[in-house]
This record gives structure tokens, sequence and C-alpha cells, in this order.
């Protein structure tokens, strides 16, 4: 290189210094503004102690209006503020999830209540599911095979290296923001923490059944071993052993009360596998069956990489999920099983990499080689590493929100997230103000509102905090000693050498003897079920009436966050009795008057929220897929203009012909709401309606619908012809409703008739709560009406309700559309599982 050249070099390398430098000297300078401002400024604070939250005019905004309750200046001492849900974080229909309570299922099966796991390993509740939805996808490819189909924005907690994003899983990226931060490097997502079950009765000890599953001898109890390893395995069980010495160096063992009836009642004998209960029982638990399985068919190389061959499929697959339950990441190979150079079967070589000191072998000799082994632990066997993401077309998709945020998907068990101001910055920056306040923080239950007393623990414990507000903190906080008398646990603390606190609580919960400053009531409705039901309304109200009301003084403000969901929620009512006393920010996903009305946004008719990251179009594909929905949850009007629950125009019509041509040997079923009269007359009595329905995929066929008034004797002979007239056969279901005479039409059907008779579970909602509960499902266009001379009456009844002098076709309609939305289809893990 010639001087000239090297010094233009020098000067352009001096030039990219010099501008770096500026960068970094303006950012100091901009972090130290922020830090200085924080104390008198609720939005300086929020970007201080999180320089990477996205602060749009709306979010400014109610940290305003927060300020100025707290200051006094809002010219009232209660502010509520209706906000929109986050939307679009949407996985495929047909991702495996694991839970807790149900085994694997589709995504686009779980719904609220479900529990499923968090990446440390904790169960974790489903608090709601969206309908699916036709929305642009990306398919994201993991290093060993797997792909996930996620939405292009949907969030995840991972970490780019050589790029600004912090690996932290608090602060998500979306699918696409990944691909484009991307460098030479490949992103990544950390494996799990061991999944956490509790520990169950099991048949068999755990360890044993390893063992035989190891080495056992398939059609028997025995297990063939080394005679060392045998004598060892004495020293493991409680119980009696026999030892049988076949050769000088081979041997076989046979545990005392582990019979052939135990393995044949485990679903083991002559079918080597890994039994449901034993996947879902304790992290000691299922340690102790790797840990059979590895002493007698694993082993260890010098590297420290543990391998375990399998020439049995499904046990194979089920060893692949133990380890993935347990934290590992394994790999699996499939080839040929070779016996004298003839291939005798397939084989499955299962490989991970344990830490040096992990437990999985107990044998001596082989734990010895594993804790010996001569390289270091490798920190990439803890790692998901994203091989690609690429476009995939428009699939179908739907979105769930869980405790916590994040929540494993795919059958790898990838940690991915789900979509706060108020809830964690306010209390946590109104402490600092004032360490004397005494702040109450409410939700709709007490974990989701113990979850967010950690985050504003957590918070208050960051070096950010302490440098805006040092003489504010916790008991037993980082760098502190735990101050004596203070109390400081996750749903109460107390700020130290001061009289303040800050309580959780679930709506329903108790406050007594805890005054209150501020009350927060953030998220107060669960899901749509809640919202529709009377009882959790009337619940919600005495509550907020009798309990937290009760807590205030003349001084105290109240702040409160919520989604409408129902005219009559919880802020509906207190609006009614008392909104004289409430500052209202009402913001909807798509603007409908200018400027937002007073808060001068800049937005015009029919713009969309937040472009950039919920675009209109996005906003619109929801508003199509679920109108009513989206006038309460989006725009925050959950009254829309004329009309009834359900809509003649959402139903969808289809001619026999055709439903003849989509069906494939899917079953009819049948359901049927039993008349309170026993004696054959129209007048004045309640009739009593059937339906038959069949279900295809993820749509509702109702094939025909009766009324009929029948006393018991006719009734019962009428129900067999009806269902074999209507395409029943013998694998048909007839659901009674047990109210009424249910109870006695069920017993006289079993008793009397070939029919496959069960009764749908009893009610605990009105007709209307349960009606509106479903209705998503009917409005997005999922349930089909076979054309006949029954469509008309049957659609004035629904239609019409609660107007209609009959609602049989309505009950009978909730009960099947809600046994679809409770699919209990049982997704084996064979089927959720699949080889990488």
């Amino acid at each position: 290189m010639t001087a000239r050249r090297q010094t233009a070099v020098k000067a352009e390398n001096d030039g990219l210094e010099a501008a770096k430098a500026a960068v970094e000297a303006e950012w100091r300078q901009w972090r130290r503004l922020l830090r200085e401002d924080a104390p008198r400024r609720f939005s300086s604070y929020i970007k201080h102690v999180y320089p990477k939250y996205q602060c749009e005019w709306f979010h400014i905004l109610i940290a305003d209006k927060c300020q100025s309750l707290l200051d006094g200046t809002l010219g009232k001492d209660r502010l509520m503020v209706f906000m929109p849900p986050q939307h679009g974080k949407a996985l495929s229909v047909n991702t495996p999830v694991l839970t807790a309570n149900r085994g694997w299922v589709r995504h686009g099966d779980l719904r609220a209540g479900d529990i499923v796991f968090s990446p440390s390993g904790r169960q974790v509740r489903v608090q709601a599911v969206t309908a699916p939805y036709e929305w642009e996808c990306r398919e994201v490819v993991f290093a060993q095979g797997e792909g996930v189909v996620a939405s292009y924005n949907h969030e995840w907690g991972c970490y780019i290296p050589n790029s600004d994003h912090d690996a932290i899983y608090h602060e998500a990226i979306e699918t696409d923001g990944i691909a484009k931060e991307r460098r030479d490097r490949s992103p990544y997502i950390m494996t799990t923490a061991p999944l956490e079950y509790e520990a169950r009765e099991l048949p068999i000890p755990p360890y044993v059944l390893g063992l035989w599953l190891g080495d056992g001898i398939s059609s028997g109890k025995r297990v063939c071993k080394k005679l060392a390893d045998c004598k060892f395995f004495l020293t493991q069980y409680a119980g009696d052993i026999r030892v049988y010495k076949a050769k000088e160096t081979q041997g076989c063992v046979a545990f005392d009360g582990v019979t052939n009836t135990c393995l044949r009642r485990a679903g083991v004998l002559e079918n080597k596998n890994i039994p449901r209960e034993y996947l879902e029982a304790s992290v000691k638990q299922r340690l102790d069956l790797l840990q059979g399985l590895m002493d007698t068919d694993g082993s260890c190389d010098t590297r420290g990489t543990c391998e375990i061959t399998q020439t049995r499929k499904v046990l194979a697959l089920g060893i692949v999920e133990l380890l993935r339950s347990l934290g590992y990441k394994p790999c699996v190979a499939e080839g040929d099983a070779k016996l004298n150079g003839r291939v005798v079967s397939r084989k499955w070589r299962i490989s991970f990499t344990p830490n040096r000191d992990a437990d999985i072998f107990r044998l001596p000799r082989k734990l010895e080689r594993l804790r010996n082994k001569t390289t270091a632990d490798r920190g990439d066997k803890f790692k998901h590493f994203i091989k690609s993401i690429t476009p995939c077309g428009r699939r179908m998709v739907n979105c769930i929100q869980v405790e916590g945020g994040y929540y494993l998907c795919g059958e790898q068990l990838i940690a991915t997230h789900n979509s706060s101001l108020i809830s964690q910055y306010f209390p946590s920056w109104a402490l600092g103000r004032d360490p004397d306040l005494k702040i109450v923080g409410a939700s709709y239950s007490a974990s989701l509102a113990t979850r967010f007393s950690r985050e504003i623990q957590r918070l208050m414990e960051t070096d950010e905090y302490r440098q805006v507000f040092p003489d504010t903190y916790i008991s037993g906080s980082a760098g502190r000693e735990k101050a004596k008398g203070y109390v400081s646990n996750i749903d109460t603390f107390e700020t130290v050498g001061h009289k303040g606190f800050y309580k959780a609580v679930g709506v329903g919960g108790s406050l007594t003897g805890t005054p209150a400053d501020i009350a927060i009531i953030d998220d107060p409705v669960k899901d749509r079920e809640e919202a529709y039901s009377q009882v959790y309304r009337d619940r919600a109200w005495n509550w907020y009436n009798s309990v937290l009301k009760t807590r205030l003084h003349n001084d105290s403000k109240v702040l409160f966050v919520m989604t409408r969901w129902h005219e009559d929620d919880l802020a509906g009512r207190i609006l009614q009795a008392e909104g004289e006393r409430w500052e209202v920010v009402t913001i909807p996903a798509i603007c409908e008057t200018e400027d937002d009305g007073i808060y001068h946004s800049g937005r015009h008719i029919g713009d969309a929220l937040w472009e950039s990251k919920h675009s209109l179009e996005e906003l619109l594909e929801a508003r199509k897929n679920g109108p009513s929905v989206f006038a309460a949850l989006y725009q925050q009007r959950p009254v829309i203009e004329g009309g009834n629950i359900v809509k003649r125009e959402w139903f969808r019509h289809i001619s026999y012909q055709e439903f003849i041509h989509r069906r494939n040997r899917e079953t009819v079923n049948f359901y049927l709401d039993t008349g309170y009269a026993e004696h054959n007359a129209r007048t004045d009595n309640d009739p009593s309606g059937i339906i038959a329905v069949c279900q295809i995929g993820r749509e509702l066929y109702v094939t025909h619908a009766k009324r009929v008034w029948m006393g018991m004797p006719d009734l019962l002979r009428f129900l067999p012809q009806y269902v074999m007239a209507h395409s029943g056969g013998e694998e048909s279901l007839l659901c009674v409703e047990p109210k009424a005479n249910g109870v006695c039409v069920v017993q006289m059907l079993r008793e009397h008739t070939p029919l496959n008779v069960r009764r749908t579970k009893t009610p605990k909602d009105s007709k209307e709560t349960r009606l509106r509960a479903v209705t998503p499902f009917i409005e997005a266009g999922r349930v089909y009406l076979v054309d006949g001379d029954w469509t008309e009456d049957f659609m004035r009844e629904v239609c019409g309700f609660p107007s209609q002098p009959h609602d049989e076709f309505v009950d009978v309609l909730v009960y099947a559309l809600d046994e679809m939305r409770h699919d209990r289809e049982d997704l084996r893990r064979l089927s959720a599982l699949r080889l990488i």
C-alpha cells in the first residue's frame, strides 16, 4: 500500500472514530438529560429506565395524564384509560404447544384457562385466545430442522449477535425485525429450564422403568446387563432384587413388585415407550427415568457428548421429549441398524450435551467419564439457532395472551412472546417521588396482580432507578441489607425508612386494614366469558363498592385502565354511577374523529393508531373477522349499532349436495333441549328442540333442526328415528341438556334405545352470556346451515333472541359451538411430535 493510500485510510478511520465518538457523546448527553428530568416528568422516567421503550404520542399522553393525576392538576381525582389490546402476535393454528392440562395441542385449539409453560419452566395460564384468521406469515426455521410459522410481527425473546438488540427476554423483537437485524452470526433463543410438574404416584419407580426401557426384555420383567452393573442396581432400589447369573460376566435382574402385569398396565409390555404420566411427572422423577435409560443404554464420549440409540421410533420420540422437558437440546440422526453387515431395522441416535456436573448417570463408571470430559462446557448446547426466516404467504393464525408474556411453542419448546406503562412504571415512579404513598394494585386475578408486583420490585432494584431515586428502596434489594420490620414478598412490599407500600390484590380479594392513597385497577376482566357473565360482572361491581372504595379517603386517587368488552362491564357501571368524578381517555385503534377529538394527535379519520406496529390492513382484517369484538376491544365501543346478538348475514349457507361432497366420514352428532311439558299439546308449553350437526375441520355444519311437542313415550320413540333419518350412525352422539326432564330422558334413552347418549355440562351462566361467548364463531363465518325448509325457522329464533317466544335452538346451537370451542381431541404426542 502506498504512503498516500495509507494516509487516506488512516484519515478515513480517524473520521469514523470521531463520528462514533460524537454519536456516543450525544447518546451520553441524552441519557444525562433524561436522568435529570426523570424525577420531574413521568414520560422521561420511562425512557430513562427503559431506553428502548417506543414512546408514541399516545404513550406520552397517558403518561402526562397519570402525572397530572398524581400532582393534583388533572381537575378530577379519578382517571380511566381505554386502550386497544396488543394484536397480531400470532402463530400458525397448527403449531404444536405443550400444555400441562391437556398434553400436546394445536395452537389453534388452545383456550383461556389452559396451562402452558414459560421459558423458566414455570406453568403459566392462558388468559385470552383469539379466533383464527388469515395473515401474512414467515417460516422461522431452526438449525435442527423444525420450522415455526408465525405472523411477520410475532415477537420472540431472541438474541442477535453483533447487533444492538438485547437478549433479555422482556425485550422482544418481531419476526421481520430478526431478519433485518441479523448479521454474520445466527440469532438464537435460549433453551427452556426444566418444565415444572407436580410429583405423581407412578406404578413403576421411574429409575427402574428407565433401566427396563433401556435393556429390559420387551416381553418380560427382567433387565440384562453386566453382572457388575446388576450388583450396582442393588444399591439403587429400596425393594428386593433377584439377580440371575447367566454367564461369568453377564447377568439379569428382576425388581420386587415390578411384574409383567405392572408393565402391561403401564402400556409398555411388548411395546416399549415412555407413558405420558412419566413425561408429566416432577423434574426429579423425569431425571430418575433418564438416569435409568442412560445407565443401561446410554454412553458418554471424551468430549462430554452423551448418546443413546434406539431401534423403536416411539421410544426414541419419548426420549427426545423427555430430554427437551429437562432443558436439553437433543439432536436426532436416523439411519440403518446393521448386524454382520446386513440391515435389520432403522435406528435413531439421540445425542445431547449436559453440564459437566449434571447427574445424567448414576452408574459410577459412566458418571466419572462425564465429569472427566476433556472439553469445556459449550454454551451453544443451550441455544436454538435460527437458520432462516422466509416468507410463506398468508396462513391461518391465532393469538394467545399468557401470564408473563412468554410461552413455549413447537416440538423443540421454543420461547415465544405474546403481548405495562401504568401497572409497572407508574407505581415505581410515584413511590420514588413520594416514598410514603400507599398504593393498591388490582387485577382480575391474584396471580396477575402479584406478577405486576414482582415487575415493579425488579424495576426498583435496577441501577437506573437508584440513579433517579436513591432514597426509595425495598428491604433486601440488591446492595441493601435486609431491613428489620419491613415487609418484602411477592404481593406486598414496603419502602424502607418510610410509611409507603405497594399491595397487589385480585378483583374479589380482601383489603382489610389497607388504606390507599392510590388505587390502580388494571385489566379487571380475564376474557370474553367473564365479560359476558352477569355473575362475574355483579361480583366485580360488589367488590369495587364494598372492598376497594372502603379503603379510599378524601384525597385518594384512582387509576383505571382496561380494554372494553361489554357495555355493562365494571367501567361501564362506574361511569353510569359516578361518571362526573372521572377523566376518561379513550384511544381507538382506528381514528373515528379528527385529531382523536381533543388529543391533537394529528390522526385523520380512518388512520391506524400505530401504523408501523399494527397497520391499518391488519386492523381491518381483525374487524372483518369479528366486527362486534373489534368494536368493543379495539374501538372501545362495546355496543354495535342496530342489532341483535346474532346477525342473519353471519350464517353461511350450503346445499345438501355440497355438504355431502365436503363431508368425508365425519360423524353427525345431535343436541337435544327437552321441553318442560309431559303432554302432547302446543299451547303454553315449551317444545323440545333438536339439531343435527357435523364438524368438518374448524367449521360447524348444521344439517337439520326440528322443534317438537311430545311427551316422554313419544319422544323416546321419535329420537332414534330422527337420528337415523339425518345421517346418524353407530358413532353418533345424542347430547341432552340436563335440565327439566332431560335427566330422565337420558336415563330412559340409555335403557330403551341403542343411542349413544351423553349429558351436556350443566350451564352456570345465562343463555345470553353463553350465546355471546360463541358469537365470534358465527360472526367469522364458521357456521354453515344446510339449506332446507327448517333454516328460516332456525334463523328467526336464533337471530331474534331474546325477543322470540322460544329459544330451544339457541340452547342446542350454543352447546354444539361450545363443544367445538372446547375441543377435547386428544392429540397424542406421536402425531404432535416428529423426528427432526
